[in-house]
Order: C-alpha cells, then sequence, then structure tokens
C-alpha cells in the first residue's frame, strides 16, 4: 500500500506541474497531508486504546504449556487497522545459550471492540522464560505512519521439574528408611516411640493411647500424644555434575523430585541436595508436597548458578562430607547418568554407614555393560517415566530392575 501511495502521489506532483489546474492541486494537496490526517487519528486511537498484560501462570512443568496474554481494547469509535505486539523473551536452561527471540503479533481493531493476543510456550528444560514488552505499535492501513505506546510489562515463568507418580513397587522400598529420630516440640504426630505430652482424655481418643499406670492416681483418664518425626534419615541426591546435556539434566531432576514427591505426599520426611557454584551443596528438607515445590521452584530460578562439571560424590568430599555422616542418615539415593562399581565406591566413600542406592537415568546405561564391584550398592536404571510404570519390576539388588 505505501508503494501505490507514492507512486500516486508522484503521478500527481508530475500532473499539477505539467496540467495546472485544481483537480490536481486538490488531489496533490489531499495526498500530501493524508499522513498526518492518519498519524493524528492513531494518535487519538493510541490515547484511548486500553492494554492489559498478564501471565496465566507464573509457575509451570516442564512440557506443560504456559502462556503470555495481552487484552488490547479500544474505547474510541475510531478503528486501527493494525495493533502491532512485540514480545521479547529469553530462555534459562543448562547448557542452553540465552539468546533472545522475538515474536511479533498483529491484530485488526474496530470501533469499541476488544481483542486478546496470546503468546503460548512449552517449555523443553526446566529453569526459567523471562517474558518483556516495551510497547505496542499502531499502524494505518496503508502503512504510511505509526504511533508508538509504551507498556513496560515484564515477567518470569519458570518452568519445573516433571514431576510423575513413582510406582508403588519402587516408592515402598524407600519409605521404611525415612523415619526420624528428631520430634516436633510444637505438634503432636503419630510415632508410638516418643510422647508429645500427656493430657486428660478427650471423646474420640484412642483407648490404647490412655496411660492406665497415671490414670489410676487421677481421677480422670490420662492419654499420651504422640511426637511428629520432623527430622530426615533419607537423602535424595540429584547428581547433575553427571549431565552434559540439558535432556540429561532434564531426566535426573524429573526422577528426584517426582520420587520426593511420591515420598512427601505420603508424609515422609526426607532432604534433597544438590551440587551448586562453587563445589558447594544445596540442601532442603521435604517434609510435604508444598516445601517440595517451593524447593523445585528456587532450583529452576537458579539453575544456571548449578555446577554442571563435576559428580556430587566430588564435591560433598571436599566441601561437606561430615554432612551426611553426621546427619544420621540410614540411606542415600543418589540420581545420576552415571553407573558402575568406580562411582558406586566414590559415593561409598563419603556416605559412611548410609545404604546406597544408584538410580542412572542415562539411556545407554540400559544398553550397555557396566563395571559393579561393590555389592552393596542397588542399582535401579530408569527415568521418571519408567519409574512411574506399574509394570516397573523393582526387586532391590546390586542390579537390579535392568532390562
Amino acid at each position: 500500500m505505501r508503494f501505490v501511495y507514492t507512486i500516486i502521489t508522484v503521478f500527481s506532483a508530475v500532473f499539477y506541474v505539467l496540467y495546472k489546474g485544481d483537480l490536481s492541486f486538490y488531489l496533490l494537496a489531499f495526498l500530501l497531508a493524508l499522513p498526518i490526517i492518519l498519524h493524528i487519528i492513531l494518535a487519538v486511537g493510541a490515547a484511548f486504546l486500553k492494554i492489559r498484560v498478564y501471565c496465566d501462570s507464573p509457575v509451570t512443568e516442564r512440557g506443560k504449556a504456559a502462556s503470555v496474554k495481552i487484552s488490547v481494547y479500544n474505547r474510541s469509535p475510531l478503528p486501527v487497522s493494525s495493533c502491532s505486539v512485540k514480545i521479547r523473551y529469553k530462555v534459562s536452561a543448562p547448557f542452553e545459550e540465552e539468546l533472545p527471540f522475538i515474536h511479533t503479533a498483529a491484530v485488526p481493531l474496530g470501533g469499541r471492540t476488544s481483542e486478546t493476543v496470546s503468546l503460548n510456550f512449552l517449555p523443553k528444560h526446566c529453569g526459567t522464560v523471562s517474558v518483556s514488552i516495551k510497547s505496542v505499535r499502531l499502524r494505518d492501513l496503508m502503512g504510511l505512519t505509526s504511533v508508538r505506546k509504551k507498556i513496560g510489562f515484564s515477567t518470569q515463568i519458570t518452568v519445573l521439574p516433571a514431576v510423575l507418580p513413582i510406582s508403588a513397587a519402587v516408592e515402598s522400598n524407600y519409605v521404611y528408611s525415612a523415619e526420624s529420630n528428631v520430634f516436633s516440640r510444637e505438634k503432636p504426630g503419630d510415632d508410638p516411640s516418643e510422647i508429645f505430652m500427656l493430657r486428660e482424655y478427650r471423646d474420640g481418643d484412642r483407648h490404647n493411647l490412655i496411660h492406665w499406670k497415671l490414670s489410676g492416681r487421677s481421677e480422670n483418664f490420662i492419654v499420651r500424644e504422640l511426637s511428629k518425626p520432623v527430622g530426615s534419615r533419607l537423602l535424595i541426591a540429584a547428581d547433575t555434575g553427571s549431565c552434559r546435556s540439558a535432556e540429561g539434566a532434564d531426566r535426573v531432576l524429573d526422577a528426584a523430585f517426582s520420587l520426593s514427591c511420591s515420598l512427601a505426599e505420603r508424609g515422609v520426611a526426607h532432604t534433597i541436595a544438590l551440587p551448586c557454584t562453587g563445589y558447594g551443596l544445596r540442601t532442603a528438607e521435604i517434609s510435604d508436597a508444598d516445601a517440595l515445590y517451593a524447593e523445585a521452584a528456587e532450583i529452576s530460578r537458579s539453575i544456571k548458578e548449578l555446577e554442571w562439571t563435576s559428580s556430587i560424590a566430588y564435591i560433598i568430599e571436599i566441601s561437606d562430607s561430615a554432612y551426611i555422616i553426621n546427619s544420621g542418615f540410614s540411606r542415600v539415593i543418589a540420581v545420576s547418568e552415571r553407573d558402575g562399581g568406580a562411582y558406586a565406591d566414590e559415593l561409598s566413600s563419603v556416605c559412611g554407614e548410609a545404604r546406597l542406592t544408584v538410580i542412572c537415568t542415562s539411556p545407554r546405561s540400559l544398553d550397555e555393560e557396566t563395571d559393579k564391584e561393590s555389592s552393596e550398592t542397588e542399582f535401579i536404571y530408569a527415568d521418571a517415566e519408567k519409574l512411574s510404570s506399574d509394570d516397573f519390576g523393582y526387586l532391590g539388588g546390586t542390579d537390579a530392575a535392568r532390562e
């Protein structure tokens, strides 16, 4: 349209020079004034334009869709031929370059009408997606002029690991290992090994909780309230240091957080650990699903700060080897892309007397024979999807569940 307008304007100017007359003068004057008139119309339309930008959910799981929506409402009776929205977004994931991407969407707006532009994401990797919209640009039908309206919107979508339900055959093998020897001083529970407090009997109390010896010395029945375990004797170590690709890191995080979520939903307290920058160790006590998702969100938001160049065994050994030994863990589950006896021995050296299980998520290990010299280490060859399968035949042992 702009090219056609230019040709008509040039033709009118030539026609006016060669054949001076009222018609050619009015036509030339109109064509010269047209961009100014269109610009004024757009400026008025921009003043009456109401824009709302929002995100359906600031948190999503890997592989699930997320979207940013721009709702544009034209309150004036004048139509806007094109409302162009330029959306800039950047993906932060391990082993991925943080290059910005630009998506442009244009919609026409009639008088007193509204339209919604939606940018949908399907994140492939754990991490974050940063989205920003600085302005929208209104253009006329011929593309001769435009008006910019500032917005200044920015948000961040956190992409969590994909959490899948764990097969009961795998889950039940770890529940007994998570019994705690630390109890809450604020809330009662149902652990018979520790008494929280003694109180008078109330309707609904179980009879087997009555303290008969003390009740015989009192006018009322005395009931024992049991304690609630708050400590953890089970450690899930997500060995992201063994990964060499974004896909590998996703498999390790998916399997570790899926297992953690399954235990948390059953009320089993445990600890989850990941390596971080500077050969440190990030640990978190997980007592319920809310605590797990809060930790997963923190990990995803700072995923670029994790150390991806060394194994978790090395990190623990040089920075905090006393942590595992002194915390009283009875079982350590290492989720890794590595396997073999050498790797198991390296982990065992820092796990103390804790029973060690290695869940290997690397697809290549399903076909390759590995050297397993340690007879005390259990090996499971599965990713989160396979661990969630009901027909996953986990039997325990040094070469468990290998296909």
